[in-house]
């Protein structure tokens, strides 16, 4: 088991997600529209007040019912499945909800190790301000730390405006302070959500993130329906939902998830599916582009750029060694000849070398 023994954090350089400009979904548009015209409706024709309000009525009748459909995108951008790009190149994002658990965390960062796979980690603020060490190791590790909200509330879906701002942001302050690495993503606890959390998201520049498919690993402690679950259907550029932080333990005492996580591994090296994390995945259709560059020498740095040149699968490491530069610095230095604008953030054990980057001349 990992325990958090650290006494000094990483030098760290934090920049995160610029906002982007909030995009209404249709139905959101719709509504605004409709509740406008039903207003001068009421005040032009008092007398038909019924219909009006019978017509409002089911029109939040109909959000309300969204908002309990975790994969419904009627109210909002929703990340359901990869890319188009991403399910060509075979690949299947394994995402862990709850977390960090100081138990069942380390045990599921040392499966993932053998099978050499990544996943993204949806992580609770509270949870990793408690266990900032064990948030690192997920990094450190080569995967991802995202915002699972800051208190895991049962009732996040019903949160006014002020409500959602403060458990978004708190826990993406958390997050960035105990990983070094401020999230990209939400997943909303229970999935629940409302008209107002998609604003909210745009300010932070997040993307909300839900599933293809989750393996009730919570509530099931039946390995094998969790699997089933999982895997039928299955196909590249899915998202599939685990949980490393509250999951149900079998007769013998072992956490459901941990049972499920190895055979699952194994289904999708059967399948030959490339198991990534969220911010490798998302390169296509996007405005802007995530490359995680994994562990490359010392450098565990995760960019967000404007450039559409495209990166993925370029050996970084080895040009930084042929010109003389990290690899952070290789990739900036091809952004660059772009004249490309770069947003970034940096992990590195090395401040001298945090500050070499952030000096680039690509950098915002």
């Amino acid at each position: 088991m990992i325990q958090d023994t650290s006494t000094e954090p990483a030098a760290v350089a934090v920049r995160p997600a610029p906002p982007r400009r909030w995009d209404p979904a249709p139905a959101i548009r719709f509504s605004a529209f409709f509740h406008a015209g039903g207003a001068v409706a009421l005040a032009a024709l008092p007398e038909l007040w019924p219909p009006i309000v019978a017509g409002l009525a089911a029109n939040h009748a109909v959000l309300f019912t969204a908002s309990l459909l975790p994969r419904s995108q009627l109210i909002g951008r929703n990340l359901v499945r990869l890319p188009a790009a991403a399910a060509r190149r075979g690949e299947v994002a394994i995402t862990f909800d709850d977390g960090p658990d100081p138990e069942v965390t380390p045990r599921v960062l040392d499966l993932l190790d053998a099978r050499g796979a990544k996943a993204s980690f949806f992580c609770v603020g509270e949870r990793a301000a408690a266990a900032p060490g064990l948030v690192r190791e997920i990094v450190r590790r080569g995967h991802s730390v995202e915002n699972h909200s800051h208190r895991h509330s049962t009732g996040f879906g019903w949160y006014g405006p002020w409500r959602l701002r403060r458990e978004i942001e708190g826990a993406q302050r958390a997050l960035a302070e105990a990983a070094g690495v401020a999230p990209m993503f939400f997943r909303a606890p229970f999935g629940t959500r409302n008209p107002l959390l998609d604003p909210a998201l745009a300010r932070l520049g997040l993307t909300f993130v839900s599933w293809t498919r989750r393996g009730y690993d919570t509530v099931d402690a039946d390995a094998a329906r969790v699997l089933q679950r999982l895997t039928d259907g299955l196909a590249a550029g899915d998202v599939l939902l685990l949980h490393d932080g509250v999951t149900v333990r079998q007769r013998r005492g072992e956490p459901t998830a941990l049972a499920v996580l190895p055979r699952l591994l194994e289904r999708l090296a059967d399948r030959a599916t490339r198991r990534r994390i969220v911010e490798e995945c998302l390169v296509d259709g996007e405005r802007w582009r995530n490359v995680s560059l994994g562990a490359v020498g010392f450098d565990e740095i995760q960019v967000a750029t404007c450039a559409w040149r495209e990166v993925e699968g370029m050996d970084l490491a080895a040009l930084g060694r042929k010109t003389g530069t990290t690899p952070a610095e290789a990739l900036l230095n091809l952004l660059l000849a772009q004249r490309a604008t770069v947003s970034m953030v940096v992990f590195s054990q090395s401040p001298d070398n945090v500050a070499r980057v952030l000096a680039h001349p690509a950098i915002m």
